[in-house]
């Protein structure tokens, strides 16, 4: 599989793991780094524990679903990624659109998210 099939895999399985409402799968496609970062809705969070307790409220949420549309990715070097694209957000019937730039590392386990970045459209 080439590496655009590959970074399309893991946005693939994020989205199935988030409309199962399994924390634990998603936030194992994140990097175990303390450089880790994800921005959203204008907060900033740093490393897996923070990601954890952020994600944790959409357990409570009835209904979620993600769709990643439109992957565009940029080889950085050959174990890192930029990758772009449009995520659709429904949660309880309630869409969003938001655009998403991430950077992947390539570990021995297949690829992970370094630094997540989420732009909400309103």
């Amino acid at each position: 599989m080439n590496k655009q099939g590959e970074i399309e895999a893991v946005y693939s399985k994020i989205s199935k793991a988030f409309g199962e409402k399994n924390i634990d799968l998603v936030l194992s496609f994140f990097s175990d780094s303390k450089d880790m970062i994800k921005i959203s809705h204008g907060v900033v969070l740093r490393g897996k524990n923070e990601l954890a307790k952020y994600y944790e409220k959409l357990k409570n949420v009835e209904e979620i679903n993600i769709s990643i549309e439109n992957i565009v990715i940029n080889e950085i070097d050959e174990n890192h990624i930029w990758s772009t694209a449009d995520e659709y957000i429904t949660i309880n019937g309630d869409q969003k659109k938001a655009v998403v730039s991430n950077i992947f590392v390539k570990l021995d386990t297949g690829w992970v998210i370094l630094h997540d970045h989420t732009t909400h459209l309103f």
